[in-house]
């Protein structure tokens, strides 16, 4: 039962013979209901500072919450950036050991090219030295063995090369 400071004030009690002093037991009771009142004051006052307490709790673990998902947020973005650059790191190898085996296909081709024009060009060279005689040879001029004898051509330096471009060239 919920007593408050008016109810002890406006309390009343029944007279009896050789009772209490009316004046006492009011003084009495404006006492205890000053002392009600203050206690009164005091629990609203400490219900104020819970809930101001409280509401300062919620808001802290509210701003907890909110810094573990952005954390949480922040870590996972975090991951994805790395991944997403690891992939693409990957591409760019991948994609950079393609052309590089593009680019030595095509240096090699252009190597076997280079190759064949220098071989033509040494059997251009030939040819313009030693050019095919039609005409078979007398027999007995140099041949020997029933083969027609080939011509050997001086250039202009007066030196012979010899046939089939090797080896050197020896005077006329």
């Amino acid at each position: 039962m919920k007593i408050s400071p008016m109810d002890i004030q406006r309390q009343t009690f029944a007279n009896k013979f050789r009772g209490l002093d009316r004046e006492e037991v009011r003084t009495y009771l404006a006492l205890v209901a000053e002392e009600v009142a203050a206690l009164q004051r005091e629990r609203d006052a400490l219900d104020q500072k819970v809930q101001s307490l409280q509401y300062v709790v919620d808001e802290a673990r509210d701003r907890e919450a909110i810094l573990k998902n952005t954390l949480l947020t922040a870590q996972k973005a975090s991951e994805e950036i790395r991944d997403i650059a690891r992939r693409q790191a990957e591409n760019q190898v991948k994609e950079a050991e393609l052309q590089a085996d593009r680019l030595i296909e095509l240096a090699q081709s252009r190597a076997h090219e280079v190759e064949r024009g220098i071989l033509d060009l040494r059997g251009h060279r030939t040819m313009l030295h030693h050019p095919p005689d039609p005409s078979p040879r007398p027999a007995g001029r140099g041949g020997g063995g029933g083969q027609p004898a080939l011509p050997e051509a001086a250039g202009r330096d007066g030196l012979v090369a010899p046939r089939g471009g090797g080896g050197r060239a020896r005077p006329a």
